[in-house]
């Protein structure tokens, strides 16, 4: 006699049974019969039936139950570190003050104007570029050395996001040949074999929020939300100034500094500036003259300023005058200055 399965009672013969094609149709019509019964044609998975196979892919997966956000969407919003300094332009590092720039020269910080007469004028969105006729590569910021060494022929990703639209730029092997783009708005976006990310407009004004340089093949700056490019961050800005015054620092605060003479017409001043990346230059200098320790005042319009060294702890000047003064304690009255180490 032949034993029976306990579900669907399909019938399993018993060794000494002879092979009975009838038995096994039975079999066979009774899981047809039941497996609709046990996969219900109406459910489904992440609305897809289960009636077929079913692929999922990350557009169809949640992050849980409570969040609606697909696995897509949010792997889509993870970033890259950007390899740009004050690289968000709707709240840039601006030591130089200027709301308007105009013509060749540094910008906001770490930022040149290569062409002329083009400029760069801040607002709310961002940084707007205006051709004025001229090149159309229109501002450009230099890495230092050091990072072009460890980049050299790795693969990049730049993108430029501006207030109409998002431009992206593979960069295969980095700083061995010139990589650009040219986008229909107008848009121009250049990585050149030295070492420069290079933004501009070949006409129209453009107003740009957000560049950016990074390791791989996909931009990762900004996705797509409601049919709208949106920022994957917004930057620190305290570490933004932090790199960015390894570069330029301008000390406004028009600080008493101490020093001392240490020859007649010869002055030692200690200023605290953050550690640059080199000895810096130092211009625009604002002085009410030196105090000597006894009292004697030496004016500014007899005073010559240049840096010794800069290390963690500030830098030295020398200030060398045309007058006389007491060897000992002095003090730099109303000090202030830039300090450049620009690339």
């Amino acid at each position: 006699m032949p034993n029976f399965t306990p579900h669907l009672q399909l019938e399993k013969p018993t060794p000494e049974d002879f092979y009975d094609v009838e038995a096994l149709n039975k079999n066979w019509d009774k899981i047809d019969e039941e497996l609709p019964k046990r996969v219900p044609q109406t459910r489904t998975i992440n609305k897809k039936p289960l009636s077929a196979d079913v692929t999922l892919t990350g557009e169809d997966i949640k992050v849980t139950g409570s969040d609606e956000t697909t696995i897509h969407t949010r792997l889509s919003e993870i970033t890259n570190p950007n390899l740009l300094d004050n690289w968000y332009f709707a709240n840039p590092v601006n030591q130089r003050g200027k709301i308007s720039y105009t013509g060749t020269g540094y910008s906001i910080d770490r930022w040149k104007i290569i062409a002329s007469p083009a400029s760069l004028t801040l607002t709310d969105s961002g940084a707007t570029l205006t051709r004025n006729d001229g090149n159309q590569w229109i501002l450009n910021e230099q890495l230092d050395m050091t990072y072009l060494a460890e980049l050299k022929g790795k693969h990049l990703s730049a993108s430029a996001l501006t207030t109409t639209c998002l431009v992206t730029l593979d960069v295969p092997s980095a700083f061995t040949s010139e990589v650009s783009v040219v986008d229909p708005s107008g848009v121009c976006l250049w990585v050149n074999v030295g070492g420069s990310v290079l933004v501009g407009t070949t006409g129209p004004d453009v107003t740009v929020i957000a560049v950016k340089l990074e390791l791989g093949s996909q931009q990762t700056l900004a996705h797509l939300e409601n049919g709208k490019w949106v920022l994957n961050e917004i930057p620190d800005y305290g570490e933004q100034l932090r790199r960015c015054q390894r570069y330029f620092v301008r000390n406004d605060n028009a600080a008493a500094l101490s020093g001392c003479a240490y020859a007649p017409n010869e002055f030692i001043i200690n200023a605290p500036i953050p550690t640059m990346r080199s000895v810096p230059a130092i211009s625009n200098v604002s002085c009410n003259g030196m105090i000597t320790q006894s009292g004697k005042t030496i004016p500014a319009s007899t005073l010559s300023f240049a840096v010794l060294r800069s290390g963690a702890s500030g830098c030295v000047i020398k200030a060398t005058s045309t007058q006389i003064a007491d060897i000992g304690p002095a003090i730099a009255m109303d000090f202030s200055a830039d300090f450049v180490a620009d690339l």
